[in-house]
């Protein structure tokens, strides 16, 4: 196991609801970096292949 290995600088898509919009679908785009989710944190990670997703698995 590996540990006090930094979290690489990514910038994830999101979606939040937003209020304003109404709607079926009331949500917009928003930026979201790795360090506003991780920094000062510890973390786990793991994953797992894809053939445990729904779309693979249902067949």
């Amino acid at each position: 196991m590996h540990t006090r290995i930094t979290v690489p600088q990514v910038t994830f898509k999101t979606r939040v609801r937003d209020a304003s919009i109404g709607g079926d679908n009331p949500f917009r785009w928003q930026d979201l970096t790795s360090d506003e989710v991780f920094k000062d944190k510890k973390v786990v990670v793991f994953s797992l292949p894809g053939a445990f997703t729904p779309t693979c698995s249902t067949f």
